[in-house]
């Protein structure tokens, strides 16, 4: 189960509006709100279902950047080699 922190850079004043969208997708957890930026933790089934999320998160209106702080998918059980920042290595 993928499991992510990070923090999220909007634009100027626009942190509670971000906020508000992020709470509404599926697997986001908002967990702070400062002045422009926020904190999220994001949890999914999959690396698929990982993926698919953070394509979501990149499309949010007045988002500016994700900055990936923690990430562990050592559980899903399947025995691959996750790789380097989750690519599967060959």
């Amino acid at each position: 189960m993928p499991v992510s922190g990070l923090v999220v850079s909007t634009k100027k004043g626009k942190a509670p509006a971000v906020a508000e969208r992020l709470r509404a997708l599926d697997r986001v957890q908002v967990t702070d709100l400062l002045r422009d930026s926020l904190v999220l933790v994001t949890e999914t089934d999959s690396r698929e279902a990982d993926k698919a999320l953070w394509s979501r998160l990149e499309s949010v209106e007045d988002l500016v950047e994700l900055s990936l702080i923690y990430h562990n998918f050592e559980d899903l059980g399947d025995g691959s080699d996750p790789g380097l920042c989750g690519e599967e290595r060959a």
